[in-house]
């Protein structure tokens, strides 16, 4: 039996996502797929994968813009192949349940402009809060954010997701 050709696309602008995609296309080998991880910057073709795993930063409630803009541009061939996606914040990062709820909503905003595409999972992700990649405008939001400086990435929450999504994505 073949294995199943997984795409993992992302944008990502600080790196966090970039390392999230990485363990994603890990854990995606332990369940039997072949992954391919591709910045979208590359172009990749739906098409020509078995299923998708899309993932973006979010900033002020929206994927960047080349992520969306890819998406758009694949959604033909996504309402025929099973995806998911994730987003990457730091709002998942807070004890706050209210600041959960508002990154659940943002992705389902986001999620909502791929229809008739409909992902089999979705999900949103604690990125980390660091300077690097941001904009000078975007640091200083970022400065004000309640939270301290560092790596919010838990992995074994990436890990449990993929195990819950590979059945649906890899049967």
């Amino acid at each position: 039996m073949a294995l199943k050709k997984i795409l993992i696309a992302y944008v990502s602008a600080s790196g966090a996502t970039d390392g999230i995609a990485h363990r994603i296309a890990a854990d995606c080998i332990a369940y039997g797929a072949k992954p391919s991880l591709l910045d979208i910057s590359k172009n990749p073709q739906v098409k020509n994968y078995d299923a998708v795993i899309f993932g973006s930063g979010i900033r002020i409630g929206k994927w960047h813009k080349e992520g969306m803009d890819w998406l758009l541009s694949q959604k033909d061939y996504l309402v025929s192949t099973p995806f998911a996606v994730y987003s990457v914040g730091l709002k998942p990062a807070t004890d706050d349940p209210n600041q959960h709820k508002q990154a659940l909503s943002e992705l389902q905003t986001n999620v909502d402009q791929l229809a008739p595409a409909k992902p089999l999972a979705q999900t949103v992700f604690a990125g980390w809060k660091n300077p690097e990649g941001f904009s000078k405008m975007e640091s200083l939001q970022l400065k004000m954010y309640p939270i301290d400086y560092g790596d919010y990435r838990d992995w074994n929450v990436i890990d449990r997701w993929v195990k819950e999504i590979a059945p649906k994505l890899f049967a």
